[in-house]
């Protein structure tokens, strides 16, 4: 059972490489009823994944990471990663297994780890099989959340986008990640 956590905690922590969606973030014109504006995309083979970050939220980063940011949430992190393998449950064990996995990513130095949220299928949009967990904790007398959430793309891209930030400030970080996912289309 331990070894299976570690392995599953390699697993989140392991970017992709040679997939076809390319994370860095490039910007096209987009005429939306004759107002012309500038959407990020990303790569995916021939055609383009657009997103829509919320007003305010910048998008930077490179073929394996893309990161928004905000002074609206200044001391959040939220970051889009693929899984060079992919770790989304097929089975309860696997997900108990997650679980546990999950309460260990904050680190030796937090405190008070809890699990807030396991939720299957919490976007449910193009048909994709997601899994979110969030887990709370205390790490230098603040309170700090994390989640992440696994996205089946497709039969062999599963993107991982993980949200870290003070309790205070979570919710917004949350809110731009969720509006990435919610407006990702191709092109």
């Amino acid at each position: 059972m331990r070894h299976t956590s570690l392995a599953l905690i390699a697993a989140l922590s392991l970017t992709a490489t040679a997939r076809a969606l390319d994370l860095t973030p490039q910007f096209a014109d987009v005429d939306a009823d004759g107002l012309v504006m500038k959407l990020p995309y990303f790569q995916d083979g021939p055609k383009r994944v657009f997103i829509k970050p919320p007003a305010g939220w910048k998008i930077d980063g490179n073929s394996e990471r893309a990161n928004l940011s905000s002074e609206a949430a200044p001391h959040s992190t939220v970051t889009f990663t693929l899984s060079a393998k992919p770790v989304l449950p097929k089975s309860e064990a696997e997900r108990k297994t997650l679980r546990e996995a999950m309460l260990t990513l904050p680190g030796k130095e937090a405190a008070n780890v809890t699990l807030e949220a396991d939720t299957l299928d919490p976007l449910p949009l193009n048909g994709w099989k997601t899994i979110e967990f969030r887990v709370s904790y205390d790490l230098a007398d603040k309170r700090f959340q994390k989640s992440v959430l696994l996205v089946k793309l497709n039969a062999i891209e599963e993107l991982r986008v993980t949200v870290t930030g003070p309790a205070q400030e979570f919710a917004k970080a949350v809110g731009a990640a969720m509006m990435c996912l919610r407006t990702w289309h191709k092109q």
